[in-house]
């Protein structure tokens, strides 16, 4: 599904990939020289991902080195798939950009997963929940995602006390159960793919892992923390 991506998506994806990077190496300079080749590799990434006009070049470097910018990517995004007693889906609808999403964002440093989703939850919709089991884990440039970094995106399963009613936070401009058959459209990019596929799992008890293996592939796998 990554295959999609227009070129300037593509280009914010390698750009943040060299970021994250850089950043990593910077954090774990041994010395200046290491550090100023990690600023180098910094300034290079703000300058690619400005060729998609997103935001000036010498803002984007600026950002990229500050010593405040401590996140890395991959980031990590948590929502939660929660339903009344007749079954129906909660969805809020986004004020950016009016498309419908279930309540989520991005996990804060010192969160665990679950806690995030119950906080978006409540910041979103201003309902409370109790988290009942992990439903998925997906790769966001393989499932739709068009953010500028490379998410991951965790949603689980959350029970809502019936007497709670959802009342849109700050960045949403509605929130309202709606029947399974029946999701209001258009639902946000990339959870219009996973959408569909949380419900089958809520449906069936399934949780969802992108496929992965490393079985026959003993050639291509990095060496370098393996003995000689």
């Amino acid at each position: 599904m990554a295959s999609d991506l227009n070129p300037a998506e593509q280009l914010l994806l390698l750009a943040d990939e060299l970021r994250g990077a850089a950043t990593t190496a910077r954090t774990f300079a041994a010395n200046t020289y290491d550090r100023e080749r990690a600023d180098h590799l910094l300034g290079v990434a703000g300058r690619l991902a400005a060729l998609t006009g997103i935001a000036d070049a010498d803002d984007l470097v600026a950002t990229f080195t500050d010593d405040a910018w401590k996140r890395t990517s991959p980031i990590v995004g948590v929502s939660a798939l929660a339903r009344d007693k007749t079954g129906k889906v909660l969805l809020c609808r986004r004020e950016d950009d009016a498309s419908w999403c279930l309540p989520g964002g991005l996990l804060e440093i010192g969160e665990s997963p679950t806690v995030g989703a119950l906080r978006e939850l409540w910041e979103e919709a201003g309902v409370t929940g109790e988290v009942t089991r992990l439903l998925g884990v997906f790769d966001g440039p393989a499932w739709g995602s068009r953010s500028s970094v490379h998410q991951i995106a965790i949603t689980f399963e959350v029970n809502v006390p019936d007497a709670e009613t959802p009342a849109p936070g700050e960045e949403m401009s509605a929130t309202q159960y709606f029947p399974v058959e029946a999701l209001r459209e258009p639902l946000h990019r990339g959870q219009h793919l996973r959408i569909p596929v949380l419900l089958e799992l809520a449906r069936t008890g399934g949780t969802h892992h992108d496929p992965a293996s490393t079985v026959g592939q003993n050639a291509t796998l990095p060496t370098f923390q393996r003995p000689s």
